[in-house]
This record gives C-alpha cells, sequence and structure tokens, in this order.
C-alpha cells in the first residue's frame, strides 16, 4: 500500500498533456482511477485477509477534515449546479468526488505511508524532473529560438501553467529540506536540487512564488544564524524592508494601477482587485452556504446579468461582465463562493486543528502552503500533496515489533519477580 500511494503521489505531477483532456483533466483523471484500484486492492485484501491488511484509524486532522468536505457537499447539493458540483467540469475537475478521493488519499496515507526516507528522496527527484523540464523548454525558446510549450510567453513544465508549477516547487521545498541533513555523502548533490528548483521558480515568472521562496530563504538563513543576535536582527530588517518593497510593487500592479479609471483604457481588466470586489458582492447574496463547486463562473456571470448598467458607477463592470472567471486567486475567497460561511469556518477549524497536531518542518510546509493559496489557484498536484501532508499530520502511532517485544518481556520479567517476593501475613 505504502509503495501504491507513494507512486501516485510522485506520477500525478509528472504527467503530460493527453490529447482531448490537456494537463490538468488527465492528472485528475489518473489519480482517481489509480486511487480507485487502490481502494478496491485494499478491500479485497481486508475482506479475504490476503496478506497482511491492517484496519484504518482517523486522527484528528482528518476527522475535521471530514466536516469541511461535509460542509461542501451541503452546499454543492443546495447549490445553483449540483451535478457540475459533484462531478466538476473542466479545466480543473475539482467537484466533490475530486475531494472526497483526496480524503480518502489521505486517510490511506495516514495509515499506511511510513517510510519518511523513501517519500522525501521520490519527492525531491520529483521536483529535479519538474525543474529540469521548465528550464529545458526556457533553453529552447529563448536561446535556441524553439518551440516549447508557454503560457502568455512563459514555460508552463508538466503542468501546463507557470504558476501551477512554481507553486507547487514552492511547497516541494520544505519537503526535502531535511535531507541536507541527513544525506551526508549526497549533500552536495541535494544542494544542487534544491538550486535547480528555486531556478526554475524563477523563470516561471510567478511573483507570489517568487515571494514567499525569498521569504523563506531569508527564514532559513536568520534561522542559521539565530546565535548571532546582531547579525540575525540586521537580517530581519533586510527581509521586512525587502518584503514590504516587493509587497507594496505588487499592490501597485494589483490594485493602485487598476483603481485610476484611465488605467482601463489601454490594460486588461483581469486583476485581483477587480475581481475580489465582484466576488465580495456576489458572496454578499449567497453567504451562509454560498453557490457550490466548480459553480464559481456561473456565479460571476450571474452577478452581472442582475446589474443595471445605466445605474453603474463603476466603469471597471462594463470590462469585466465580458471575463469568464472560475477561480478568485485566492483559496479562502473560493471557499467563500463554494460554500459561504458555513465552509470558510469549517476550513479554518481545518487548518487549525492541522497546526495544532503539525510537527515543526509541517508547520513550515502549511505557511507556505496557506501563503501561496491566498494569491493563486490550485491545481490537483497542490492539493494532493496537502492531503498527503494531512495525512502525515494525523498518521497512525503505532509501536514497532521491536518495542512490543520488549514491553512484553519486561512486563513477564516484572511479573516473575514479584511471584517470586514472599508476602508475610500480619
Amino acid at each position: 500500500m505504502e509503495l501504491i500511494l507513494i507512486s501516485i503521489l510522485f506520477l500525478v505531477p509528472l504527467l503530460p498533456p493527453v490529447s482531448g483532456l490537456g494537463y490538468e483533466a488527465a492528472k485528475v483523471v489518473f489519480f482517481i482511477t489509480a486511487l480507485s484500484f487502490t481502494v478496491l486492492f485494499w478491500v479485497l485484501r481486508f475482506s479475504f485477509g490476503f496478506g497482511k491488511c491492517d484496519k484504518v484509524s482517523f486522527g484528528a486532522p482528518l476527522k475535521v477534515s471530514g466536516l469541511f468536505l461535509l460542509a461542501l457537499l451541503i452546499s454543492s447539493i443546495f447549490g445553483i449546479n449540483p451535478q457540475n458540483s459533484l462531478t466538476g467540469k473542466n479545466p480543473y475537475l475539482q467537484g466533490w468526488i475530486l475531494y472526497a478521493c483526496l480524503w480518502v488519499f489521505g486517510m490511506f496515507t495516514a495509515n499506511f505511508v511510513k517510510n519518511t526516507k523513501i517519500w522525501r528522496r521520490l519527492i525531491f527527484i520529483q521536483a529535479v524532473l519538474i525543474s529540469f523540464w521548465a528550464l529545458k523548454d526556457w533553453v529552447l525558446i529563448h536561446i535556441l529560438n524553439s518551440y516549447a510549450p508557454t503560457y502568455a510567453g512563459r514555460v508552463v513544465s508538466s503542468f501546463g501553467q507557470p504558476n501551477f508549477y512554481s507553486g507547487y516547487l514552492l511547497l516541494c521545498l520544505p519537503l526535502v529540506y531535511p535531507l541536507v541533513k541527513r544525506e551526508g555523502r549526497f549533500k552536495l548533490f541535494i544542494w544542487g536540487g534544491v538550486a535547480l528548483t528555486v531556478l526554475a521558480i524563477v523563470i516561471s515568472g510567478s511573483r507570489a512564488a517568487i515571494l514567499v521562496a525569498l521569504g523563506l530563504g531569508f527564514a532559513l538563513l536568520i534561522y542559521k544564524l539565530r546565535r548571532f543576535k546582531k547579525t540575525a536582527v540586521l537580517l530581519s530588517a533586510a527581509l521586512l524592508f525587502l518584503t514590504a518593497f516587493l509587497l507594496a510593487a505588487l499592490l501597485q500592479q494589483e490594485l493602485v494601477l487598476p483603481a485610476d479609471h484611465g488605467w482601463l483604457r489601454s490594460n486588461s481588466p483581469e486583476k485581483r482587485g477587480y475581481i475580489w470586489q465582484v466576488m465580495g458582492e456576489a458572496i454578499a447574496q449567497r453567504p451562509f452556504l454560498g453557490y457550490g463547486l466548480e459553480n464559481t463562473d456561473s456565479a460571476y456571470a450571474q452577478f452581472f446579468t442582475r446589474q443595471d448598467f445605466n445605474a453603474v458607477k463603476n466603469p471597471a463592470f462594463y470590462s469585466l461582465k465580458n471575463l469568464v472567471v472560475d477561480r478568485a486567486h485566492s483559496y479562502p475567497l473560493d471557499i467563500l463562493m463554494f460554500s459561504g460561511a458555513v465552509g470558510l469556518i469549517a476550513w479554518l477549524f481545518f487548518i487549525y486543528t492541522c497546526f495544532k497536531k503539525a510537527k515543526d518542518w509541517q508547520r513550515v510546509f502549511l505557511i507556505v502552503y496557506l501563503a501561496w493559496t491566498l494569491v493563486q489557484i490550485q491545481s490537483i498536484a497542490h492539493l494532493m500533496l496537502f492531503f498527503f501532508v494531512l495525512g502525515l499530520i494525523g498518521e497512525r502511532r503505532r509501536s514497532s515489533g521491536v518495542v512490543k517485544t520488549l514491553s512484553s518481556l519486561a512486563n513477564a520479567s516484572i511479573s516473575e519477580t514479584s511471584s517470586e517476593i514472599p508476602r508475610y501475613s500480619e
């Protein structure tokens, strides 16, 4: 079971596009199909006793995530298009069925994935392959003047979208870093792979991924120099200044410049500031249960059909009404669209439980994940990696055979010693 689960985790992000499906749908179809066979394999083993097959258990994070899935299910059933919400639709196919499969994947991970060294090494190899793919395409385009798939002139690696692959590599960094300390003989090779991963993030042009990776690197440097207090303070000040500068530049492009109505005459209205404003007004119309999974584009279009454009005061609305928007570029805002306040509260409680139960490196992963999803869209690969870490956070604690044997011997010895002690009556 462990090998099957890790193989799924390894293969899904590396899948190329399939004719008729594209990048994202091909990954989703493969993931659901592979997981279905995994569940069938486990059921047969458990039912007929083929080999060792332990019962599964559910830790606190998995139980709380089940509440989040329940909120998504209820909002999807009572949403504006239950069929789309349950099955999903192109290009992402992220309906409730996929979320249920992700939960099962996390549950199996919690119970069967125990060999940390194997999955860390595989994720490292995977990140190197994705990075090499992106760098190869970049060289083909910018140096050899040859063809390679692009999105808005940027390389896409195996994801079809530069923000997707850079975000996935970003999430891999906290998971593979412990290899640097443990793989003494291959430390130089590990550092080379990490450098290749960072370079692939940079050439993606994803400002959010670059900013979070930069913050992660500075945080690591400050941690390493924590004994040198003055140096750590200076680096912290430099980090805060650099972060403030980059955030100011990002806000300038996304919020400040688009606020100028003259800016719209020569620029596309596809900016988060405009889209979030529309999303906020749409959420206010269905604040408790939202519109259901995969119904954001329909809710967005419905919002503009109800507008009286003779009375509209925001000129951006005239440009925004023709856009097709299926995600908010912010997962908390997506959740509000999907399942309203009920879903957001369930998700926040779920994240709080994960932080409470997580180890240090798992908390770093969660921080990076939250920072990324705050301003970006998730692919199946991001969700799958998140639920994999969720499974590791809620993993089933089992005593090893050696511990059980030693414990049995100790109890037998105590019992034998106790029987030899003479007892005297009063």
